[in-house]
């Protein structure tokens, strides 16, 4: 993202400079349609790569920043100056036109430069194609002619189309326990403990990863209706599970148990399960296996109990 935006301080000034001078057209859209224009150029973008049997998911946009030439800094200090001297100086008369008279000079002489002004809109949305959904967040960067020139790639994931709620909840830190917006505090707590694995994912398809398991651990709460560490695994690994075989009939599960590092802190969990089910050959088979996972709940390895050998 580029670092040299508007405060709203600067919104305000470009509202000025493109809107209220003399110079330009009274006929000119107020920023609120150019803004839309800009929306609007950013979904026919998509739409136009889109291929047969796909279709396009408006999940929201974010807020729209707004880049400016070096040219403007100089203008940015004087607004800056006077804002300053106006709220904790006591402005004069004289200091005031006089900055008026700085502020009107500079504003004439780099109007031409705001036909390099920037815009940088976030936009969440799918792509969907039969049941799946690829879910992604970008950064379109577009001119003062609504045209976009470059998209940056946030994060992104394929997952199944059934997710759609829990990834609106999620992108919104909505409740997802419960027919309410406002999560709970163990909810703000959730959002709060799986940021770090997403904040320290690094690339786009890492942190795709990262908020497609956040999406299957919710899934699995909403289930059980509860945070409890025990339930949520338990319904993890169930789902995994049934999703690749049928028949499936529980038999016996252990407790779920921790396990800590050397310095007693909590770094895991592991839980044992025996189950039958049916191959597509339809034969029956009975597994007895050791699930192991991180303190986010994903599986770190499946061991088979009777010869101790990880899975392939």
């Amino acid at each position: 993202m580029n670092s040299n935006i508007f405060t709203s301080t600067g919104i305000a000034l470009l509202t000025l400079v493109l809107f209220g001078c003399a110079t330009v057209s009274s006929v000119s859209q107020n920023p609120a349609e150019r803004q839309q224009k800009r929306k609007e150029a950013i979904i026919q973008s998509i739409q136009n790569d889109l291929t047969a049997g796909q279709r396009y998911i408006n999940f929201g946009f974010g807020d729209e920043y707004i880049s400016k030439p070096p040219s403007f800094k100089p203008l940015d200090s004087l607004y800056a100056v006077k804002y300053e001297e106006s709220r904790y100086g006591g402005l004069t008369r004289n200091r005031e036109q006089e900055l008026n008279t700085q502020i009107a000079d500079l504003l004439s002489k780099i109007q031409k430069d705001t036909v390099l002004f920037k815009y940088e809109i976030n936009h969440l949305f799918g792509i969907e194609e039969q049941d799946s959904i690829l879910f992604t967040s970008a950064t379109f960067v577009l001119n003062t002619e609504h045209e976009v020139e470059k998209v940056n790639i946030d994060f992104l994931f394929k997952d199944h189309k059934k997710f759609v709620n829990q990834f609106t909840e999620y992108m919104r830190k909505e409740s997802f326990l419960y027919a309410s917006s406002s999560p709970t505090d163990e909810e703000r707590q959730f959002y709060n403990f799986f940021s770090v694995p997403f904040d320290n994912a690094g690339s786009a398809e890492r942190k795709g990863d990262v908020i497609a398991h956040i999406l299957h651990v919710m899934r699995a709460a909403a289930v059980q209706k509860s945070l409890n560490s025990e339930l949520v695994i338990k319904q993890l690994i169930l789902n995994d599970i049934t999703a690749s075989v049928k028949d499936y009939k529980p038999v016996t599960w252990s407790s779920v148990y921790t396990t800590v590092d050397e310095d007693n802190n909590l770094n895991g969990y592991f839980v044992d399960h025996e189950w039958s089910y049916v191959n597509l050959d339809g034969e029956s088979y009975t597994l007895k296996r050791r699930f192991e996972m991180d303190v986010y709940f994903r599986t770190t390895s499946v061991l088979a109990i009777d010869k101790i050998e990880s899975e392939e």
